[in-house]
């Protein structure tokens, strides 16, 4: 069995590292939110993360290495609904160097126990660009399933892009 990555809560100072992960290209950062501008500046995200994350309705982890103790990753889970259950995965973002290691499927698979059995839910949402083919197999491997498509619904450098939206129930979890 594979050792579980620290998660633990996201810090202001996790932040300059997570700018760093999307500070190359225009695009990185549109995949990893499409409400920020390039270059993400680290005074934005830091006024986004003191804006939106909470304790009852939307938090955020950075994922370390057990072993090196690196920190390899972000993600967030927003839009928790005591009353219906439910909630989004968001801005999840691995350290270009960890990628394609199975750090994205473990980092997932931790959120979605976090969702499930600490915070009661039943159903956790995400929408993904239909282009990010890595990000769809990694999601696609941990359970979700594909409920729908938004057609054109983002723009970037004058193109549209469309977004699946994906889906898990906790039953789905519970039987594999």
């Amino acid at each position: 069995m594979t050792t579980p990555l620290v998660m633990r809560p996201f810090k202001p100072e996790d932040a300059e590292k997570v700018i760093s992960w999307v500070s190359q290209s225009p695009k990185d950062l549109f995949y990893f939110s499409s409400q920020f501008e390039f270059p993400l500046q680290k005074n934005t995200f830091l006024n986004y993360c003191e804006k939106n994350f909470d304790a009852q309705s939307h938090v955020a982890f950075s994922f370390l290495d057990p072993q090196s103790q690196e920190h390899i990753g972000h993600c967030e889970l927003k839009a928790i609904s005591p009353k219906h259950l439910n909630s989004t995965i968001a801005h999840v973002l691995v350290c270009p160097t960890a990628r394609g290691k199975g750090y994205g499927r473990r980092m997932l698979t931790q959120m979605l126990d976090y969702a499930f059995e600490k915070r009661g839910l039943n159903r956790v949402g995400l929408a993904v660009g239909t282009e990010n083919t890595q990000a769809i197999q990694a999601y696609l491997k941990v359970g979700f399933q594909i409920e729908g498509l938004i057609r054109d619904v983002l723009r970037f450098e004058g193109e549209y892009f469309s977004l699946y939206q994906m889906g898990i129930l906790k039953v789905s979890t519970q039987n594999s």
